[in-house]
């Protein structure tokens, strides 16, 4: 019982410490720089019926902007190529968000926001895209990761 209760409060005391990193740092748009790697995969759609891989290359020039180009495969045969134009912010806590165009060759073009967190000392990053109304991501249950270059 003595090794679960100092597990617990290990785990507490080392969360408190990242916590406590985490807020310290005033994370900006600037800390958001250079050429990154990026992996998304999911699904979307009604019923969550599409299944997505996606990999690619994304650059941001430490000020707002972000353009990224990737190849993707939809349920497991077709394969698109898809280019992103956005604008982002960067909260002080490291956390942010992404609004893009995205297009590809079936020809969507979306204002699609991505929930974005810096991780990893400034070197990773979280994604999270947010359902789009009226599209084929209207309903999306996506992550990925992005790891600088």
């Amino acid at each position: 019982m003595k090794k679960i209760i100092y597990s617990v409060l290990a785990i507490a005391l080392l969360q408190m410490g990242t916590t406590a990193n985490a807020s310290s740092h005033n994370f900006s748009n600037s800390d958001l720089k250079g050429s990154y790697g990026y992996s998304i995969s999911g699904q979307f759609g009604t019923g969550l019926a599409a299944s997505i891989v996606e990999l690619g290359q994304l650059q941001s020039d430490g000020v707002n902007t972000i353009t990224a180009q990737g190849t993707a495969v939809v349920n497991g045969t077709s394969v698109l190529h898809p280019s992103y134009d956005c604008s982002y912010t960067i909260n002080p806590d490291g956390t942010g968000e992404a609004v893009c165009d995205r297009t590809d060759e079936v020809g969507i073009v979306e204002d699609q926001t991505f929930k974005i967190v810096i991780e990893d000392n400034k070197k990773e990053l979280r994604v999270v895209p947010l359902p789009v109304a009226h599209s084929p991501f209207e309903i999306v249950s996506v992550v990925g990761t992005a790891h600088k270059q």
